[in-house]
């Protein structure tokens, strides 16, 4: 190869070179960005299922004491005045 031929070739190298660090620095931008995309998402569904799970926490433990005071009621109704189901009142005569 004559000295030009070879000026070429290394100024072709280092184009290459610089070309492969600008396509890599892309790259490994592009990948943080994704890998923060992907990390906001996940967080958001992760909050949208606590909110759920907590919801339905809060639905079972409401309709499940909701429950309990509705047999408490109905004990209590029963067990403290047990003559309303059982007296029968006669109609006054006039």
């Amino acid at each position: 190869m004559d000295e030009s031929q070879e000026v070429e070739c290394q100024h072709l190298k280092e184009r290459l070179h610089y070309e492969l660090e600008i396509l890599m620095a892309y790259q490994s931008k592009n990948k943080m960005q994704a890998e923060a995309q992907r990390n906001r998402e996940r967080k958001e569904l992760e909050d949208r299922v606590s909110i759920r799970r907590a919801l339905l926490e809060q639905k079972v433990l409401c309709s499940s004491s909701c429950g309990l005071n509705l047999e408490r009621d109905r004990f209590n109704t029963l067990s403290t005045s047990p003559l309303v189901f059982c007296r029968v009142l006669k109609p006054r005569q006039f």
